[in-house]
């Protein structure tokens, strides 16, 4: 099992929740909403939208992985998403996402662990592909025993 430090901070703002068919089109929101704030504030152009595609690409995950598939939400909607797979021993990380308005209050750490929470087992290797424009997701992730190992590289 993972320790959690103290020092982390505990998002109080709302609840987490399996998720359901129905919070597709919200996460696909929160997805653009985050990856958006994220570019600008890199310098970087916004990625071109395709809410329908994320949401089947979500659906599939959703259906092929359930118990790994939580939101967040507080009255006002979902604001955050994790989803991970498990095939045998490899645990991967495959989306979270955090609106911008409630980034930094341990949301995405309380999101990882519950998709993790299924998964008792210290021997799993955990992956993720995560953006090096992002230093606070990789220390999160390195913290969970996802290190940085192979650099993928996007030319454009």
């Amino acid at each position: 099992m993972i320790d959690t430090p103290h020092r982390v901070p505990r998002w109080t703002a709302g609840s987490i929740r399996p998720m359901g068919a129905d919070d597709l089109a919200a996460c696909a929101e929160v997805f653009y909403a985050a990856i958006d704030e994220l570019y600008a504030r890199n310098a970087r152009p916004p990625l071109p939208r395709n809410p329908e595609s994320m949401m089947r690409l979500f659906g599939h995950l959703l259906e092929t992985d359930p118990l790994r598939c939580h939101v967040a939400e507080t009255a006002s909607g979902v604001v955050a998403f994790g989803i991970a797979q498990r095939r045998g021993s490899n645990w991967f990380l495959s989306f979270l996402f955090v609106h911008p308005d409630h980034q930094s209050a341990g949301l995405g750490r309380q999101l990882t662990m519950r998709c993790l929470a299924v998964d008792e087992d210290d021997q799993l290797i955990r992956a993720v592909c995560a953006e090096s424009i992002q230093p606070v997701s990789l220390a999160l992730y390195a913290s969970l025993g996802m290190a940085p190992r192979v650099p993928l590289f996007l030319i454009t």
